[in-house]
């Protein structure tokens, strides 16, 4: 999904003529903790104005434009992918993300919920299926061979993910099924040593093979 369909124009944004008062009523209003400042003739974005900064400010009469509030500056190309705007919107601890054209002309605003609702869509969460989580060393990552054997147990692949863990340098990789019976799967994910270290959704006979894998977790982290 391009970044542009996640964009919502209808957003508030302050202009060079709102003063500090004038932008903590709008976000109060609003109940946002950030806004976009434009100049209302160009639409350009100047600055994201953060309340917790113009709630200190010591002149609420004060024109936004004059302060020294117009350094912080996130925003986004419209033409990025979505998972780039979720990087910056986690590094800067944004609710909103401003969403600009080439030009650095205004177009909208990304929310947290857009995000969300984007990684539901990319991650399969409202399909049916069990999940394997695998963890394995970077330099043996291939999700290639992790396809190539979900496939030799006709088992076919909603989606998979990787994330690198902070403490080990090792790779997690979540594996979401379309099939909700996976402990043949586990099996022969195993047999290729690779380190199975969570199971979820599984509904085969084997019916405690979750807990099984949540108490090797448990010890593993231990």
């Amino acid at each position: 999904m391009p970044l542009s369909e996640l964009i919502k124009s209808e957003h508030s944004f302050l202009n060079t003529q709102h003063t500090c008062r004038d932008a903590i009523a709008l976000m109060e209003d609003e109940m946002l903790q950030q806004m976009p400042l434009l100049d209302e003739s160009t639409h350009q974005y100047i600055a994201l104005i953060q309340y917790k900064d113009v709630l200190d400010w010591q002149d609420e009469q004060q024109l936004l434009v004059h302060t020294s509030l117009l350094n912080y500056k996130p925003a986004i190309l419209a033409n990025a992918h979505p998972f780039d705007a979720l990087k910056v919107m986690r590094n800067n601890e944004l609710a909103i993300l401003p969403v600009l054209d080439k030009q650095q002309a205004y177009l909208g605003c990304l929310t947290r919920e857009d995000l969300i609702n984007y990684l539901g869509q990319q991650t399969a969460i409202q399909q049916e299926g069990a999940i394997i989580v695998v963890e394995v060393a970077q330099k043996d990552l291939s999700f290639a061979e992790i396809a190539r054997i979900c496939e030799s147990e006709q088992v076919p692949i909603w989606s998979m993910h990787s994330y690198v863990l902070p403490e080990s340098g090792r790779v997690e990789i979540t594996i979401k099924t379309n099939s909700v019976h996976v402990s043949g799967l586990v099996q022969s994910i195993e047999r290729h040593n690779l380190q199975v270290t969570a199971v979820f959704g599984d509904q085969s006979r084997d019916t405690d093979i979750e807990d099984r894998y949540d108490v090797r977790r448990d010890c593993h982290r231990k």
